[in-house]
């Protein structure tokens, strides 16, 4: 819901809201006569608005009881005599441009000076629809985090040099990691000292095992170099020795 203004009023006998949506809790009743000013209209029910305000960048909550819903005012009113007796005290700035509405020590909500010499105050209803989703938010973040909370830790495995490296280079031979650490060839700082304390294992590793076992089998290539021939144009590489022929038959090397 989109915040609403009050004027806090000195005359006013009761805090008045013309708007129904804004009630936290609403108790509805039959129209009943208000007087305002020389007027009259109706009310349609009696209730509390739960609201939030700026103060110094803090949103501050509070509760306004005992408001009347008359939706044939002009504006929202905030009873002085009323916020008295709920212990709301107000104080204004040295140059009466700003209206201070404490409760037991704290500012619950600052009331601007307008044109016409009232204080203006600003609010954000806390409806009954928004306290739901709030909930619904809160309920689902309290069972993610309790559901990670259940989730057992992995204990973190610390790896010898050896089986990390062997895994980093894809399951090379074991003599070639030794290779690598005694020729300072891997990024650890003390591979000298690890090359004296390195251990190859006697039994292949599992990735290295299911590898060999599950691997398909690796076709014989045929190949028919040996049989090939190519023509070699004279321009290009003819023998002075025979001019008389024009093409000579090449056998590839071997590779």
């Amino acid at each position: 819901m989109p915040a609403i203004h009050f004027v806090v009023d000195s005359g006013a006998s009761w805090h008045y809201c013309r708007d129904r949506r804004a009630f936290f809790s609403f108790v509805p009743s039959t129209g009943q006569r208000v007087k305002v000013g020389t007027a009259h209209t109706y009310r349609y029910g009696q209730g509390s608005i739960r609201a939030t305000a700026l103060v110094d960048g803090i949103m501050m909550t509070t509760t306004f009881d005992s408001v009347y819903c008359v939706p044939g005012l002009a504006g929202n009113l905030l009873s002085l005599g009323t916020l008295l007796e709920d212990e709301v005290i107000p104080t204004w700035s040295k140059d009466t441009t700003t209206c201070f509405l404490s409760k037991r020590g704290v500012t619950i909500g600052v009331a601007t000076k307008m044109a016409n010499r009232l204080y203006k105050l600003t609010v954000h209803p806390v409806t009954m629809d928004t306290v739901q989703v709030t909930n619904t938010l809160t309920a689902a973040v309290v069972q993610h985090a309790a559901a990670t909370a259940m989730l057992p830790v992995t204990p973190r495995v610390e790896l010898d040099p050896y089986t990390m490296w062997h895994a980093r280079l894809g399951h090379i031979h074991p003599k070639a990691v030794k290779a690598l650490f005694e020729f300072g060839m891997c990024a650890d700082h003390n591979a000298t000292s690890i090359a004296r304390s390195l251990v190859l294992p006697t039994v292949p590793c599992e990735a290295c095992l299911k590898g060999k076992h599950t691997r398909s089998s690796i076709g014989k290539e045929v190949s028919s170099r040996a049989n090939t021939r190519w023509a070699v144009s004279t321009s290009t590489c003819a023998d002075r020795s025979q001019p008389h022929q024009r093409r000579w038959p090449l056998r590839a090397p071997p590779c």
